[in-house]
């Protein structure tokens, strides 16, 4: 499989980039390396800061925000603009972003907002550089490293990650063809985050002759950005489960039935996590070889040690 390429904040564990000296250590930076490539950047750096430096941050001014650097005066704006727009236009399109969290320049949200006494105002912006990357990149999956520590958003960022590497993967083959097997192979994980925008996707692979074949895949995944908008909940990860369970109940002895139903109902009632009940329903379907049920995504959404 092609690997996912994700655009990170350089201080996460590839360079000694950040305003004292420092970088920053990600457990989950550091997994990814052996299953993603990467595109760095330090916006900071790029635009004239010298490592070490003073901090800067994002203050209001009369009308305006701007990034200053309170101890030099300098304000950072216009050439962060000019930096984060002409960075943009000229990377390759990534599959997923992680960025420095809370920083004036990467923060996706959480960043502090000042005064300009210095008074600290909120703390609910982006960073200046993070917000041209979420508007560019609006519906990809978007993180910062603190986040990812929590099980649920880093579940949810890697299985967009590598379902938007696969999508890319059929976009380069510029067959329709591809396009109909992605959507076959992904189509229990499409039912786990929306079966409504599930439903519609299939509608328009159905009516594909009224799309060109650029209009088809640029509306798919639009679309496919709106399934995977938010995580998946647990009611729909129980039905897609027993969905499933319908392809091999038949076949299984009554005991394992009450077993796996029995899990299933303590993953409902919060006493275990949803990988035990998957785990089990792919031990059966590897058992019984259910041929489209192994071809599902949904039960290979990213690599295991991740």
């Amino acid at each position: 499989m092609t690997k996912p390429l994700i655009l990170i904040s350089k201080c996460l564990g590839f360079d000694n980039c950040r305003y004292n000296g420092d970088t920053i250590k990600s457990e989950i930076v550091e997994k990814l390396k052996k299953h993603c490539s990467f595109s760095t950047v330090c916006p900071e750096v790029e635009i004239g800061l010298s490592v070490p430096r003073n901090p800067i941050r994002l203050e209001k001014r009369e009308k305006e925000e701007v990034l200053i650097q309170p101890k030099s005066g300098l304000i950072l704006s216009e050439k962060m603009f000019k930096f984060a727009q002409k960075f943009l236009d000229s990377a390759n399109e990534p599959d997923g972003i992680i960025l420095k969290g809370r920083s004036p320049s990467c923060g996706i949200k959480d960043v502090k907002f000042y005064s300009a006494r210095g008074i600290e105002i909120d703390r609910k912006h982006s960073g200046v550089f993070a917000s041209f990357v979420l508007k560019k990149y609006a519906g990809y999956p978007i993180e910062d490293e603190g986040r990812l520590l929590d099980e649920r958003i880093r579940e949810h960022f890697l299985t967009k990650l590598f379902a938007f590497t696969r999508f890319r993967e059929a976009k380069e083959s510029t067959s329709v063809r591809s396009l109909l097997k992605f959507h076959e192979t992904n189509k229990l994980l499409f039912m786990a985050y929306n079966q409504k925008e599930m439903r519609i996707l299939g509608n328009m692979l159905g009516n594909q002759k009224k799309f060109t074949k650029e209009e088809l895949f640029s509306t798919y995944f639009e679309s496919m950005k709106r399934i995977m908008e938010r995580p998946i909940t647990k009611g729909n990860e129980e039905n897609v489960l027993l969905h499933a369970f319908g392809y091999v109940s038949k076949k299984m002895k009554k005991k394992e039935i009450e077993y796996f139903l029995s899990t299933l109902n303590d993953f409902r009632e919060n006493k275990t996590f949803a990988t035990v009940p998957i785990a089990l329903m792919k031990s059966q379907i590897e058992r019984f070889e259910v041929e489209y049920l192994k071809s599902q995504t949904y039960f290979r959404r990213h690599p295991e040690n991740l």
